[in-house]
């Protein structure tokens, strides 16, 4: 299968609702391949992709992995034009505290979203141990 045909086939999966998760050893292509599906998804009315690397969150444990999360996507979404700070605001949910925090911010994200928001983590080989 060619490159092209597989980031179409992923980017048809995702935005069907699938859930992925690409494995394969370093230097495989796989940070390529998740820059392609982003930039591909980009151009698909309705999907917002994002792309979470290493250094974007903070991966020593549960609470600051959450808290760096929401702050990630919060920062990311307003320099797309995309957020509305009445409707969502990070800190009244304490975010912070756990991964019962964190969702309940991630869903008010979403029910109040114009878009479908899609993370993809790239080369995070290790997440905080509660997670």
């Amino acid at each position: 299968m060619a490159r092209k045909d597989v980031v179409d086939d992923l980017c048809a999966r995702i935005v069907g609702g699938e859930f992925w998760l690409v494995l394969g050893p370093k230097y495989s292509g796989r940070s390529t391949l998740l820059i392609a599906v982003e930039s591909k998804l980009r151009t698909v009315e309705g999907e917002w992709p994002l792309v979470v690397k290493p250094t974007d969150v903070d991966l020593t444990g549960d609470r600051r992995f959450f808290a760096s999360l929401a702050t990630h996507l919060e920062r990311e979404l307003r320099r797309a034009n995309l957020w509305w700070s009445e409707a969502v605001q990070v800190g009244s949910y304490r975010i912070s505290e756990n991964a019962d925090g964190f969702n309940v911010f991630l869903n008010n994200l979403l029910e109040n979203s114009r878009r479908r928001i899609v993370l993809m983590f790239d080369s995070i080989e290790r997440v905080p141990p509660n997670i």
